[in-house]
């Protein structure tokens, strides 16, 4: 087979930055193996049963004595889901991390750097919270931090990342291995004071979100961050993000959450969220990524909602047990509707440092005769090599 130019110079660089990657000794590779089996029953009583299977491949390696490291991860998916007697098989490619990163100490701090392809997510999670096509810099000193970011959404597979247009629906994905994703450019900056005073740590983040899809819908975000210690095992963290699409229009994202850590192996976790609908001056609140606030069968996004939640886990040698509740409380306008509550069980046993096995239990009730009730139930299996 011959090869034009284009060709042998992709291949000849591929080989030159394998190259300096050298020497082989200082790679370290390995892989995941997954299985998940999902039992589904939609309103408690339309059964449906899901089986996926994924591996992902791994490698590190410095890059010569540069101080610099290279860190990449693939993988490969199927799902078949068999729901009414129909099949839906859906295959699924993705290069989910290939990453140059480095750490640089200075005279009175630390410089980072990260570009590539990696996971990104804003201060909250609940804006933008996948990977992303970029570049991020920081300077942490001993007072403060500044860091700047900016990345390319439009080359991800839209299968394995799942992004809301203008009206909080997620973009349509072709059934194929690989679709490219809507085109954003997420962009912004990050001021932090890590302890302003007694430990309290204080963040600013500015967020613009340049659509450069179809759409053309721009969005704009502001975020202020509190969090710290109030006593020895109990800490707080409060955060509120201010929106807006045309700069006539506010939305806003805001969540208040404690942690108390009785004892050694115990956590409990209590607090509320609050995502705008129409209320009062405030605008529905749209975010990025797709995030559901609950397991219902309709799966709502984060906007017109309270919901207060409280979760407890405890971690024994090698057993992880998580309980979690949520209260869904819908405000699309000026009216408080009392929509559901979810229930939720994780357990994950490790019998050896490469196995774990686990499974899920996701329960919603409605309490809204909506007919949203929903129950789901995961068997996962994952084996390191």
């Amino acid at each position: 087979m011959k090869l034009n130019v284009k060709n042998r110079f992709l291949i000849s660089a591929i080989c030159a930055f394998f190259a300096f990657v050298t020497p082989a000794a200082s790679v370290e590779w390995g892989g995941i193996l997954k299985d998940e089996t999902q039992i589904l029953l939609p309103n408690f009583k339309n059964f449906s049963f899901s089986q996926s299977n994924s591996l992902y491949m791994w490698l590190t390696s410095p890059l010569g004595k540069s101080g610099m490291y290279f860190s990449s991860e693939g993988m490969y998916k199927y799902t078949l889901t068999v729901s009414d007697g129909s099949n839906n098989f859906v295959n699924v490619v993705d290069v989910d991390l290939f990453k140059i990163s480095g750490d640089y100490e200075l005279d009175k701090g630390t410089f980072s750097f990260a570009a590539g392809r990696y996971m990104f997510a804003d201060s909250t999670s609940a804006i933008f919270a996948q990977n992303f096509d970029g570049v991020s810099i920081k300077y942490s000193g001993r007072k403060f931090a500044i860091s700047a970011f900016g990345g390319y959404t439009g080359l991800l597979n839209s299968l394995a990342v799942s992004m809301l247009n203008k009206d909080g629906i997620v973009f349509d994905s072709a059934n194929k291995f690989y679709n490219l994703a809507n085109a954003f450019v997420p962009a912004g900056a990050t001021f932090e004071f890590p302890s302003l005073f007694a430990n309290q740590a204080l963040s600013i983040q500015a967020l613009a979100v340049m659509d450069f899809g179809e759409e053309k819908y721009n969005r704009f975000y502001g975020t202020l961050l509190f969090s710290g210690p109030l006593s020895n095992n109990f800490q707080y963290y409060l955060a509120s993000s201010f929106g807006t699409n045309d700069f006539a229009s506010i939305m806003n994202y805001s969540t208040l959450l404690f942690y108390l850590y009785p004892t050694d192996i115990m956590t409990v976790s209590f607090g509320a969220e609050y995502a705008s609908g129409k209320n009062g001056f405030l605008s529905p609140f749209l975010g990025v990524t797709s995030r559901s606030v609950v397991n219902s069968l309709t799966a709502p996004q984060t906007t017109g909602s309270i919901i207060p939640n409280l979760s407890c886990s405890f971690v024994i040698d090698r057993i992880y047990v998580g309980i979690s509740s949520k209260f869904l409380m819908a405000i699309p306008e000026s009216k408080i509707q009392a929509k559901g509550v979810e229930a939720d069980l994780s357990f994950i046993y490790a019998p050896f440092n490469d196995l774990q096995l686990g499974f899920d239990v996701n329960s919603y009730i409605d309490i809204s005769k909506s007919n949203e009730n929903n129950l789901t139930a995961t068997l996962r299996a994952a084996l390191s090599f």
